[in-house]
């Protein structure tokens, strides 16, 4: 809706600079906000908002439930798939991060797993965030990645 109120809007302000239609206003005074932004001087304090504009719900995001990710992962028919999903579920790891581990990445007897961000992947994956970090895992999926080696 806010896209065909913007488009509408845009067209009656290019027939108005064209001189065929008389402006509309459709802005408000708008009380005065704390954050001062890098160009706050530009308006000293005069804010405008657009009385037009619909708040647009945000829909939220319907995550898989435990029982789905169950049945997810008993359909792998490889020890390789099943751990990158685990990895992914329970790590919270990006595909890319998954991709990126390495032997020396793993460190079973603290189930722990470092992230270490390389500048040279033999498969091209790579980390998103350049940084290093140790994600905590359960001992199923340590089971899991000994028994997958």
């Amino acid at each position: 809706m806010n896209t065909i109120l913007n488009v509408v809007m845009s067209f009656l302000d290019y027939l108005s600079r064209l001189g065929e239609f008389k402006s509309i206003d459709v802005f408000k005074q708008a009380k005065g906000r704390n954050f001062k932004g890098f160009l706050h001087h530009v308006n000293k304090g005069r804010y405008q908002k657009n009385v037009l504009k619909l708040r647009v719900k945000k829909k939220q995001i319907r995550t898989l439930r435990s029982k789905e990710v169950k049945q997810i992962i008993d359909a792998c028919h490889t020890k390789r798939d099943k751990l990158i999903l685990m990895l992914m579920y329970e790590g919270g790891l990006r595909i890319g991060e998954v991709l990126s581990l390495r032997l020396e990445d793993i460190v079973t007897w603290d189930n722990q797993i470092h992230l270490t961000p390389r500048d040279v992947n033999v498969n091209e994956a790579y980390i998103k965030l350049r940084k290093e970090r140790t994600i905590h895992v359960s001992k199923e999926l340590m089971s899991l990645y000994t028994d997958y080696l």
